[in-house]
Parts: structure tokens; C-alpha cells; sequence
């Protein structure tokens, strides 16, 4: 059994984490525009204003949209730079920490934030379901 390793620039060894980012419908215009340009100026990545969160969440049961978000993977040095930038941004509706789905789910429901725990704990916990 072999196992991988990897490392951030620094030469730190990072490890594989769900980053998924949350936010109220209500922020989706500044939220993309706070993702895209981290993803531009931290991450250098090609990206398009467009490409930021396409996906939506809804209460279980109900028809009108109440979330934007980014479900992705990543490494835990992406995790603290991202949570860097969010922090940079010095917005009430901005969480500026990492979060777990342990957390006060009022908070998580009503910021802008990054949840490290699994989708499927998240939509749970949160009686969220993807809008298809």
C-alpha cells in the first residue's frame, strides 16, 4: 500500500479537506465577487466571475432558493487561504474563521462561510437539499 504526500511552496505537508463555501442567497453578487478574485490573485487560477457558485440550496421541502455554494476539495493550505481572504474582507455577513457543521447553525445558515465537514453532513444538519 503506498501512501502520497503533499506539500504547500513552503514545503509544509497539507492534507486533502472538503471546503465548501455557504452563503445566503441575498450576498450572491459580493460572494462571487470575493471568490473570483481569490481564486484570481491567491490561487492564479483561470477563473470566471460566471463560474462562481452555480450551485443552490433550498430548505427540504420548500421551493425558494436560500443558499449559493461551492462544495470542492482541496488542501488544508487552500483552506487558510481562503478563510485569509474571507478575513481580509472585514464584512458582518463574512465568517472569518473555519467552520464545522458542529457549529451554531444560526451562524452557518446566516454567513458567508467555509465548512470543512462532509456535503452530506452539511445539506443534513442544515435541512438543505441541491435545487436540480
Amino acid at each position: 500500500m503506498s501512501t502520497y504526500q503533499a506539500f504547500d511552496d513552503d514545503g509544509n505537508e497539507v492534507f486533502l479537506i472538503n471546503i465548501n463555501s455557504l452563503c445566503p442567497i441575498e450576498y450572491l453578487e459580493e460572494a462571487k465577487k470575493i471568490a473570483y478574485y481569490y481564486f484570481i490573485e491567491v490561487e492564479k487560477c483561470p477563473a470566471k466571475l460566471e463560474q462562481m457558485f452555480t450551485k443552490f440550496l433550498k430548505p427540504i421541502g420548500e421551493v425558494e432558493i436560500s443558499h449559493c455554494w461551492c462544495p470542492r476539495e482541496g488542501y488544508t493550505n487552500q483552506l487558510n487561504m481562503q478563510i485569509q481572504r474571507m478575513k481580509e474582507q472585514n464584512l458582518h455577513w463574512v465568517g472569518d474563521r473555519e467552520y464545522k457543521i458542529s457549529d451554531n447553525k444560526e451562524e452557518l445558515l446566516n454567513k458567508f462561510v467555509c465548512i470543512s465537514s462532509p456535503v452530506d453532513e452539511i445539506l443534513r444538519e442544515l435541512n438543505l437539499e441541491e435545487v436540480k
